[in-house]
């Protein structure tokens, strides 16, 4: 089972997205359903989680266990800062960020660490070589028995892997300054990391950005942020966002 190739960069990724997964079907699909429960909070964060996991998943579902795990750490280190004191804040603090730059470092540095690495070991005639960095992830899956016909075959870079890194390392980091409230709703802090408008072009949104809050709606911004890219369908659907956050 190897990783899907795909353009790693921003807009590349959005014309994929817009050629492969039919953006206009897809948010022909999720704007209607959006309209219906929009003025439910809970139904809409979950309608919007779903939607943005949906198109996030769509070029490679493997990589959608990277996004929710992430989140899913970084949601779980602010729940134990607020019942820590201080040295116990900063321990789930460093845990999070060790976290978040190991799998951004091993996605995004593993392959050129390696080769490079690699390279000053033959230079100086030592008998050393490090493994591709592939073989980490494999040796995991061998041990839980995959078999090795579905093993991966290469590490390729996820989509928008920064942006939704520093997305929620951003809450964590916040939440340790004391500068937020944590978020209580675990759906809530999913739709705010994967919100598919800002996903793989941002900006990268504070607390105050979840989606829901009537004080600075993140998708509200983020609504103008990926406006350009679908003039026609995208500005209908800010439109709709934005209208919904400026009453609830």
């Amino acid at each position: 089972m190897g990783f899907l190739s795909a353009e790693v960069g921003d807009q590349p990724y959005f014309e994929h997205a817009v050629s492969h997964l039919g953006f206009r079907r897809f948010f022909l699909i999720v704007n209607p359903v959006y309209l219906l429960v929009r003025k439910n909070n809970r139904l809409m964060n979950i309608w919007l989680m779903i939607a943005s996991y949906t198109f996030y998943g769509w070029w490679n579902p493997v990589y959608l266990l990277l996004l929710f795990g992430t989140s899913a750490i970084d949601y779980a280190m602010v729940l134990l800062m607020e019942r820590s004191g201080p040295r116990g804040r900063k321990l789930w603090l460093i845990i999070s960020l060790v976290s978040n730059f190991g799998f951004l470092g091993y996605f995004k540095y593993s392959g050129f660490l390696t080769a490079n690495i690699n390279a000053l070991f033959t230079h100086f005639g030592m008998g050393l070589q490090l493994p591709d960095p592939v073989a980490y992830p494999n040796t995991v899956l061998a041990f839980l028995g995959l078999p090795e016909d579905r093993l991966f075959t290469q590490v390729i870079l996820p989509i928008g892997i920064s942006f939704h890194t520093f997305q929620s390392m951003s809450y964590t980091i916040d939440a340790y300054r004391g500068e937020i409230q944590t978020e209580r709703s675990f759906i809530r802090f999913l739709t705010f990391v994967s919100f598919f408008p800002q996903l793989v072009a941002g900006p990268i949104e504070g607390r105050p950005g979840l989606p829901g809050d009537a004080a600075a709606p993140g998708p509200v911004r983020v609504g103008r942020a990926y406006a350009p890219l679908f003039p026609g369908f995208s500005g209908v659907f800010m439109d709709n966002i934005i209208e919904s956050y400026n009453i609830t």
